[in-house]
């Protein structure tokens, strides 16, 4: 079967912080599938040496 109608790749960047500062920032990957909701995968970086993994996991709400 055709693996491009099942899946598709997102990459952005994840910014974070409070009301006085940006404290991380970094690269993300999110993967969708069709039937399943969506992993994300990134790595943010809260000081110069720092960095923080983060795992994302959604589900789809609805049914459309």
């Amino acid at each position: 079967s055709d693996v491009s109608n099942k899946f598709a790749m997102y990459y952005g960047f994840g910014i974070g912080g409070n009301q006085n500062a940006i404290t991380c920032f970094g690269p993300e990957v999110l993967f969708k599938s069709k039937k399943r909701g969506a992993l994300g995968i990134g790595v943010n970086l809260v000081g110069p040496n720092t960095p923080n993994y983060n795992l994302r996991i959604y589900w789809k709400l609805g049914k459309n």
